[in-house]
């Protein structure tokens, strides 16, 4: 049989360009289109994963914050609770040294033990290393007596180096803890009507009249990092 030479290459053409057609891959305007749908993708989740990842950390920030100062708040408590006089007598040295709104410096024999039981000098106040502690504890004499010779009457300074200092809340990169005390006294018949106890408010520092009546402390301890702050009120078991 007779084969015709001008179709068998209409055929081959036919085959050639079927071939090439299915071979022909994706043009260059389908590879962009589709890496800047991979990049949108891609985008989209490195957002989500960095949004993710921001928020973890955000929330193990605030909840170390708000230890350190629930530790603080307790600590600070704690020395308040036993505000006292650092001796006896007829006209006993006064409990508090000094008190304002950002500060506080007192005697408490909280830390007081059975051996060397002994009032302990404490100043709570902020410094640039953030919310510190300062305590001044006596040392025992030969015979075993506390020495009170530290107990002198001399108000302390934040930046006062001698005693031990305990950084409660340090100061972060957003900015320091913020110290706040609030006084109160018992209501007396020259108040207004009223119940409850009266807050003594400070201009600077409470003056010595003033203090004499502070009977409950209100702590409060604020961080930028936290949206509210930790606070306490504190009865003073020892005083009137």
């Amino acid at each position: 049989m007779t084969t015709d030479p001008m179709t068998t290459v209409k055929v081959r053409k036919e085959v050639r360009g079927a071939r090439s057609s299915s071979d022909a891959g994706l043009t260059l305007v389908e590879v962009m289109v589709s890496l800047a749908i991979f990049s949108i993708m891609m985008a989209a989740v490195a957002t989500l994963l960095i949004f993710g990842l921001r928020s973890m950390f955000d929330a193990s920030t605030a909840n170390s914050v708000q230890a350190q100062q629930q530790n603080a708040l307790a600590s600070i408590s704690r020395l308040v609770r036993f505000i006292d006089h650092p001796n006896d007598g007829p006209t006993p040295d006064p409990a508090i040294l000094s008190a304002s709104a950002d500060s506080l410096a007192f005697f408490s024999w909280a830390a007081a033990g059975t051996v060397d039981r002994g009032p302990t000098k404490v100043l709570v106040c902020v410094a640039d290393e953030g919310l510190v502690e300062i305590t001044w504890t006596p040392a025992l004499t030969a015979e075993g007596v506390p020495d009170t010779a530290y107990a002198d009457l001399t108000v302390p300074l934040c930046t006062d180096a001698t005693g031990a200092r305990r950084i409660l809340v340090p100061t972060s990169r957003e900015g320091e803890p913020a110290l706040n005390f609030r006084y109160w006294r018992s209501r007396t018949d020259a108040d207004d009507p009223g119940t409850g106890p009266v807050e003594v408010v400070p201009v600077g520092s409470l003056t010595s009249d003033q203090i004499s009546t502070v009977n409950q402390i209100t702590v409060s301890i604020t961080d930028t990092r936290l949206a509210a702050p930790l606070e306490q009120s504190v009865a003073l078991v020892n005083l009137p």
